[in-house]
């Protein structure tokens, strides 16, 4: 694409060290973003990724929206792979980053392949050829004997649905008494596990190899296509030594990446913007890629494009910067989400998912509008809207042009199985249901955007039961004023026409649906509005999601209690691991001991709190802010996971029933100094969503550990001469109160702090803006910036 963008040149920022693929210092990240700015790019794509973020005051996020508002230069990000909802990468949750996911091709997504214990999918992009063709041959076995296809068929390999009633041993040898020596068994769609455990025993032996097992609906399309023929559009692609080959069918229709991550933003803004293929495959390296960033360079090569398409004395082409966020989010095409437990065809995917949909090139350089803002949030505990307002503009100077809105129906998405509730808070990895059934209320309203009543001509479509209330174009006619309510009851679309250079205020209104029985359900309901430029037919959709549920109120932690456990690696032997959970009286009397806390964060926390307290110490004993050496707080844990408590904007757990845990080792405190020898407790707070007042303790969650005693054995060397003035070492072992050690009572250690000052950092925790150094994961060696 970018042959097509002449005016564009690539600057390359390499930001962290040699061979050092892994981790950069954020400060390094934020440097190579403002040497970018220094030298004039115009457009920044950041191949980045850290995937605890979701937060859109995270640092990062923060620092990117100020430099895309200051500077008015337009940044562009992967969402990251990790899956799921709220799983957005650090800095993508940026509410002015061009946030893009990624998509690939139905039926080249892949399916799973169970071998054995493996299960594995594989996905590529329509239509690559990664090794070689061949031709399939369907067949069924017949009283569990033999197979209905000539076993003198020219075909190499032999696809087939597995009769239930057959036992691994009539199979295999059904098989033998055939020539092929790779085959594909279609899943039964009443009983799979007679396919499952034929599989398993198949690659097992010996004697038969070869074999992969493939989902119903899956094998059900290649089964079709076999029938009628249309073997051309079935390539097989021959996997790595480990596993056998996998069938692959040409379908044309795009579908969300079941790995690529979802939104909203845990602070409940709409990402992704827009979603671009993310699954390549370079023949000239034999090498399959796949991720969000790639998605993310597609993007910005289409930004290119578009603004290389832009004439030199055209005057948008200096305001471009002002609007590509909305241009970019209103310029897709609404794709399905395929799920790779079980797909439904026709399901559009909610705007969390996809955005404004997969990324139209042709859309984004020649459609003559702008629509701003380009997506709406609702209903939720942070903004408490109803509604959301769009600004339609006619980009066409001299010309008029006739535009349709119209509002298509939400998609509800449901946690992974129905047996559990979203009210015991499960917050699920991958939705498997989709309800088109229960829809939001959606009524819409037009009018200038200067606030005031104007004429213009304009149709109301009624649908079949009604009769249309408006114009219908012709000049001599009755004007309608334009400032109406069109519900949806009612009215289909809204026909309205803009001027040469006019612009109207779209105001939509939105009433969530009932949700109150599907205990099942993830309570975010979505849904577009579509606009229609009816002498091109450019249709953009503007997505709208909203939160049926008070965010405030979700406690953050599922499992009550979390627990503990003492961990200790004897060091003349590392590879013996000994752990025990904790209890009152525990005690930490080696040097090699540590505690180890687990908890189960799933909804993500602006704030996580562990800090240690007096063994006497309780809730009522806590003063905000919290001061170490007073009211018997002594101060925050540093652990070898999370570093420096409190940690700002933490993302949920990524996978469902998951822990997370932080290691805290050599009892060192947030400050540097080690814990000195005495009886404590560890308090572990986390904020809920929203707040009001993060000084109520009734704000936050917390658990107290069961209390525990540091009473350190160390080895005391006493040094001594013999009457020939030679050195003799004579030691003794001893329990030695190591806060003896200073005057505070606490043994200093030359550990660095890079934690804020704990009172400051608590008095602006309202915003949360995380001014500590850390830790940023790199999945790609640069950011790309482009001098247009």
């Amino acid at each position: 694409m970018l042959q097509q963008a002449p005016k564009v040149s690539i600057r390359s920022y390499k930001v962290f060290e040699n061979a050092q693929a892994h981790t950069s210092d954020i400060l390094n990240f934020v440097k190579g973003i403002e040497k970018a700015v220094e030298d004039g790019v115009d457009l920044i794509l950041v191949t980045s990724n850290q995937q605890n973020g979701g937060w859109s005051s995270s640092y990062i996020s923060n620092t990117l929206n100020d430099i895309i508002e200051s500077e008015n230069i337009p940044i562009v990000m992967p969402i990251g792979q990790t899956g799921g909802f709220f799983q957005i990468s650090d800095g993508a949750a940026a509410k002015n980053v061009i946030t893009v996911g990624a998509a690939n091709n139905d039926g080249a997504l892949g399916w799973s392949i169970t071998i054995g214990d493996y299960e594995t999918f594989y996905y590529n992009l329509e239509p690559l050829d990664l090794y070689f063709h061949s031709n399939l041959s369907y067949s069924k076995l017949s009283n569990c004997s033999k197979f209905s296809v000539d076993s003198g068929s020219d075909s190499e390999i032999l696809i087939f649905s597995n009769t239930d009633n057959c036992s691994i041993s009539e199979i295999k040898s059904a098989i033998k008494t055939t020539n092929f020596t790779n085959y594909f068994v279609v899943e039964s769609e009443d009983n799979s596990n007679n396919v499952e455990y034929f599989m398993t025993g198949a690659y097992d032996s010996s004697e038969v190899a070869g074999g992969a097992y493939i989902e119903y609906e899956v094998g059900n399309k290649i089964i079709n296509q076999l029938k009628n023929n249309q073997t051309e559009k079935i390539s097989v692609t021959e996997g790595d030594d480990s596993y056998p080959f996998l069938a692959s069918t040409k379908f044309t229709s795009n579908v969300q990446n079941y790995n690529s991550s979802f939104g909203p933003t845990l602070d409940l803004n709409l990402k992704p913007n827009i979603v671009a293929p993310g699954t390549f495959y370079f023949k000239d390296y034999d090498l399959l890629v796949s991720g969000s960033s790639l998605s993310a360079s597609i993007v910005s090569a289409a930004i290119a494009n578009y603004v290389s398409s832009l004439n030199s004395d055209d005057e948008h082409n200096e305001e471009w910067k002002d609007t590509i966020l909305d241009r970019v989010t209103s310029s897709g095409t609404l794709i399905e989400y395929n799920n790779i437990i079980k797909s439904y065809e026709n399901s559009i995917s909610n705007p969390v998912i996809q955005g404004g949909g997969i990324i139209d090139i042709d859309l984004l350089v020649n459609k003559n509008y702008e629509i701003v803002q380009s997506y709406g949030v609702l209903n939720d505990s942070k903004h408490f809207n109803e509604n959301f307002q769009f600004t339609l503009i006619n980009n066409n100077n001299e010309n008029s042009s006739d535009f349709e809105i119209n509002y298509i129906d939400s998609v509800t998405l449901y946690a992974q199985s129905e047996d559990m509730s979203f009210n015991d808070y499960q917050m699920y990895r991958f939705p498997t249901e989709f309800n088109a059934t229960s829809v939001a209320s959606v009524e819409i309203s037009v009018g200038s955007d200067n606030g005031s009543k104007s004429k213009r001509h304009m149709d109301m479509d009624m649908g079949d039961d009604g009769d249309s209330t408006g114009e219908n174009g012709d000049d001599e006619g009755e004007e309608e004023e334009e400032e109406q309510i069109f519900s949806e009851q009612s009215y289909k679309s809204v026909k309205i026409t803009l001027k040469a250079g006019e612009s109207i205020n779209v105001t939509i209104s939105v009433t969530a649906p009932d949700f109150s029985s599907e205990e099942s359900r993830i309570p975010i309901y979505g849904g577009y509005i579509q606009v229609t430029e009816t002498e091109t037919n450019h249709t953009s959709n503007v997505p709208f999601f909203g939160v049926e549920s008070n965010m405030s109120e979700l406690p953050v932690q599922t499992y009550d209690p979390f627990y503990w456990k003492k961990m200790w690696y004897p060091t003349h032997d590392p590879s013996y691991r000994y752990c025990e959970m904790w209890e009152d009286g525990s005690q930490l009397n080696q040097t090699d001991d540590w505690l180890q806390v687990y908890y189960d964060n799933r909804m993500g926390s602006q704030m996580i709190d562990v800090f240690v307290v007096e063994k006497d110490w309780n809730e009522t004993d806590f003063k905000y802010p919290a001061v170490p050496g007073e009211n018997k707080f002594i101060d925050r844990i540093s652990g070898a996971r999370g570093g420096n408590y409190p940690l700002l904007n933490v993302g949920r757990t990524n996978v469902t029933n998951d822990n997370q845990w932080d290691d805290w080792k050599d009892r060192k405190l947030a400050n540097g100094d080690i814990l000195k020898d005495g009886e404590y407790r560890i308090v572990l707070r986390i904020l809920n969503h929203f707040v009001d007042d993060i000084s109520d303790w009734n704000s936050w969650y917390y658990h107290v550990s069961p209390w525990f005693e540091v009473k350190m054995k160390e080895t005391t060397t006493v040094l001594t001469t013999d009457s020939m003035g030679e050195v003799v070492t004579s030691s003794a072992s001893s329990t030695v109160d190591s806060g003896k050690a200073t005057s505070t009572g606490v043994v200093t250690s030359s550990g660095n702090s890079t934690t804020a000052n704990v009172s400051s950092t608590e008095n602006n925790a309202a915003n949360v803006v995380d001014s500590r150094v850390s830790k940023f994961s790199i999945l790609l060696a640069t950011f790309i910036s482009l001098i247009i």
